[in-house]
């Protein structure tokens, strides 16, 4: 007897088509997984490639900075005073008497005017003095003569008298009183000198004070006249103006800077470097400074003890023949050699990577078409070139420019 299996079967094909898709997406999901992506394309005109060679890297570090004045001179104000008027701009050639600009003080020329009439009445005094110095010298010589022929006469009668004494014609006493005149006359005569040689000291004390108080009221005078000398102000020196800060009308005050004088044809560069950089620069080290239309040679002569704003300037001596287009305040890149290093593999400095790292760089297959990641460790580094430590051979080629965008491909296929 036949059974109906109507039912029953149906259920059988359904199980079997549901396991055989089971098992068709378990094999396309293991294949997916097996597969290896498809790595990216790159166009060659797009990037940057180089070779590594083995030779010289000249360590170098670059600033930017300009041409100076090796010597600039700054014109002060040695009076105060109110600008008058301004004859220059800057950027015109001056010499030692070239007229910059005047200032006006009525203070100064006033004092100035009174320390010469206080000169003036200084000279008068002493010329009266003199006169009455001279006046008394006279007057004592005078009295040295008159006392001086008192003492001969009282010798004279003193010798007489003690004469006659002998010769029993006058008394003992006559002849002492002319003794005691004599005495008399002797002592004024000495009394008399004494007072000549004090008033000689006194005369040339008075004499020396005068002429000190003279002396004083011509210093005086003198610095006043320089004072108001001082309000017409003049380059004194031969150069360039660059700067002339002031206006007609403002008020200057004495110390004040009024203007700058540099030479043209005596500059050194000043360049900015990176104060985490300065430390391995020293002073004599070369120096290319590049104006934008020549290179001029230089050495390092002086680094500056302090950081401004993160960076600190070093100045460079320059040669005195210089370019023509060399002038002041012109802007210029500089490149300070560091270190040379002989024979070492290099390659030029890519998009990436800092001195002295280790970094992920591509290498081209010897046909051309593909490129393989590779774990690369640089050395020390100059301004283009990049030493190679580890992770690259001679002659290799390798891809310079930006790869970050692929950070998880090992290989780039190029076209």
């Amino acid at each position: 007897m036949d059974i109906p299996r109507g039912e029953s079967g149906r259920r059988t094909r359904l199980k079997y088509w549901l396991f055989a898709g089971l098992g068709l997406s378990a094999l396309i999901v293991t294949l997916q997984a097996f597969q290896r992506p498809e790595s990216p394309l790159l166009e060659r005109e797009n990037i940057w490639t180089d070779t590594v060679k083995r030779g010289l890297v000249i360590r170098e570090i670059r600033g930017t900075g300009s041409l100076q004045a090796r010597n600039p001179l700054w014109v002060t104000a040695l009076s105060a005073g109110r600008v008058h008027r301004v004859f220059l701009r800057p950027g015109v050639p001056v010499e030692p008497d070239t007229l910059l600009l005047t200032l006006t003080n009525p203070h100064l020329e006033q004092a100035h005017r009174e320390a010469q009439l206080a000169l003036q009445s200084a000279r008068s005094d002493f010329q009266s003095l003199e006169a009455r110095l001279e006046r008394e010298r006279v007057q004592q010589s005078t009295e040295i003569s008159l006392a001086e022929q008192a003492a001969r006469e009282a010798r004279l009668d003193s010798e007489a008298q003690t004469h006659l004494h002998r010769e029993g014609v006058v008394s003992e006493i006559v002849a002492k009183r002319a003794r005691i005149k004599l005495e008399i006359a002797e002592t004024k005569l000495n009394l008399e000198r004494t007072r000549a040689d004090q008033l000689t000291t006194l005369i040339a004390a008075e004499r020396a004070a005068a002429r000190t108080n003279l002396q004083r009221l011509e210093q005086v005078v003198e610095l006043r006249y320089e004072e108001c000398e001082a309000l017409t102000v003049r380059a004194g020196t031969t150069g360039l103006l660059q700067q002339l800060p002031w206006e007609s009308g403002r008020q200057v005050s004495a110390g004040d800077l009024l203007a700058l004088i540099a030479k043209p044809d005596d500059l050194r560069a000043e360049l900015s470097i990176p104060e985490t950089r300065v430390r391995e620069i020293v002073v004599g080290q070369p120096v290319r400074i590049d104006t934008r239309g020549a290179v001029i040679r230089g050495r390092v002569e002086r680094i500056d003890p302090v950081a401004r704003n993160g960076a600190v300037r070093v100045d460079v001596a320059l040669p005195e023949s210089l370019p023509a287009e060399a002038r002041l305040d012109l802007t210029v890149d500089g490149v300070i050699e560091l270190e040379r290093l002989e024979s070492v593999l290099h390659v030029s400095r890519p998009a990436f990577g800092a001195p002295f790292s280790q970094t992920n760089m591509f290498r081209l297959a010897d046909h051309g078409n593909t490129a393989e990641r590779v774990t690369v460790t640089f050395g020390a580094a100059s301004v283009r070139t990049i030493e190679i430590k580890a992770g690259l051979s001679e002659h290799d080629r390798v891809i310079l420019s930006d790869t970050s965008k692929w950070p998880e491909a090992n290989q780039l296929r190029l076209r």
